[in-house]
């Protein structure tokens, strides 16, 4: 496939569109109640799976279409597995973090009986797949081939914030009520592991090693914390 000029105008743009077709897609409007039958206690989880798969294609087709204008090539990433310390130390504190707020939070050892060990890794898996294929496979990976990795983790960290935005704006127009300390949590959470995320992939030159960063993280937080 011929690959084609980037510019960061269009990168950006695109990471932009890739928000509005979340703003779409999110289960945030209770989609998954009008598509499953409500007595299909799974509906919404089996939507946020459909949903994403959805959501990544066009990064996938984007990453293919401009392959030879990134700075890590759809080979590398895909070939390449994490091997740096930065992967391990993020293991270990996310490990760690999680601990600590277990004890904090429930003042002990606590596991979520409300959620499927297999499943809960499959949603996770598929969150840490999507987005880090969007925002540092394709958003920052394009971006750092165009500009500095700073200005490039900048931009790309910044839209990954207001990804995490629509939901809440969305819980107002439906419900009225505003979660001020959700949208902050979030926002913060979002901007470290952007960060994080765009350093790892910088460093092993790899999409898993963000993806299983994220998804490591994602899944022990829900199992041991709630």
């Amino acid at each position: 496939m011929k690959s084609r000029k980037l510019s960061q105008t269009y990168v950006v743009i695109s990471l932009l569109c890739f928000i509005l077709l979340w703003i779409i897609l999110t289960d945030a409007w209770n989609t998954s109640a009008y598509l499953f039958p409500r007595n299909l206690s799974l509906g919404a989880d089996i939507y946020a799976v459909i949903s994403r798969a959805i959501w990544v294609v066009p990064a996938i087709i984007l990453i293919a279409l401009f392959s030879s204008s990134l700075t890590v090539a759809p080979k590398k990433l895909l070939k390449n597995l994490p091997r740096s310390e930065l992967f391990y130390i993020v293991i270990c504190l996310s490990a760690v973090y999680c601990g600590v707020s277990m004890f904090i939070t429930h003042g002990g050892f606590w596991i979520n009986a409300k959620e499927s060990v297999v499943w809960l890794l499959v949603k996770m898996l598929t969150v840490g797949i999507v987005e880090e294929t969007i925002f540092r496979g394709w958003g920052y990976n394009a971006l750092f081939a165009l500009t500095s990795s700073k200005k490039a983790i900048v931009i790309s960290t910044g839209l990954f914030v207001i990804l995490h935005w629509p939901a809440y704006f969305i819980g107002l127009i439906l419900t009225g009520s505003f979660s001020w300390s959700g949208i902050l949590s979030q926002s913060g959470a979002a901007i470290i592991w952007g960060i994080i995320g765009c350093n790892l992939l910088k460093k092993d030159q790899s999409i898993w090693s963000p993806i299983l960063a994220h998804s490591f993280y994602d899944f022990i937080i829900i199992m041991f914390v709630g």
